[in-house]
């Protein structure tokens, strides 16, 4: 108990990244063929279909899973997800942002690229970028989408980059639990 209580305290590193929104730029993956590859997007849970809830669940503990749907479910989210041969390999969850949202550089209607993950089997393969261009490139109702990450996660970094984002820097803030105090900075 001790030890989850220290881990929920502390001051946080997360790297932000932006890219402009609604300008086509075609992002391939490393697969051979990628016509297989298949983009879908979702309002809310009750419309997908069951073998997709499914395949969105494999990827996720059981308790990622339902932080996930309850998410999800609220009007202002989206989940756009990426499919191989018509299984679920990557997804990407979506805010909306009003005005003020994403460490309050946001506008209204633009985008925050949230909780993303890509099937163990299918890593390395170029998904990642190839979803996050296919959610900025279809987005059209604003100007900037933002994504960030923990400093640590150098593969994500590159994958975000190699979609088109630009580094704005490190954002840092410190936690308690779920209340967060934001120490907003950008640049290096």
């Amino acid at each position: 108990m001790l030890k989850r209580i220290k881990n929920s305290i502390g001051l946080r590193k997360m790297v932000i990244f932006r890219k402009k929104t609604g300008i086509y730029t075609e992002i391939k993956s490393k697969l051979p063929d990628n016509s297989s590859i298949e983009h879908v997007a979702y309002n809310n849970s009750s419309d997908v279909p069951a073998e997709d809830l499914i395949g969105i669940k494999s990827l996720l503990s059981e308790e990622g899973f339902k932080k996930i749907l309850r998410w999800w479910d609220r009007p202002n989210y989206k989940l756009f997800a990426t499919k191989l041969n018509g299984e679920i390999v990557h997804f990407g969850l979506v805010i909306i942002c009003k005005k003020g949202d994403s460490l309050g550089m946001a506008d209204e209607g633009d985008l925050m690229i949230m909780t993303c993950h890509t099937s163990e089997k299918h890593r390395r393969k170029g998904l990642y970028r190839v979803n996050l261009g296919y959610i900025c490139s279809n987005w059209k109702l604003s100007k900037w989408a933002y994504i960030n990450t923990r400093v640590e996660n150098i593969p994500s970094q590159k994958g975000i980059e190699a979609a088109g984002f630009e580094r704005m820097g490190v954002y840092k803030y410190f936690s308690i639990g779920r209340c967060n105090v934001h120490i907003r900075k950008c640049g290096d």
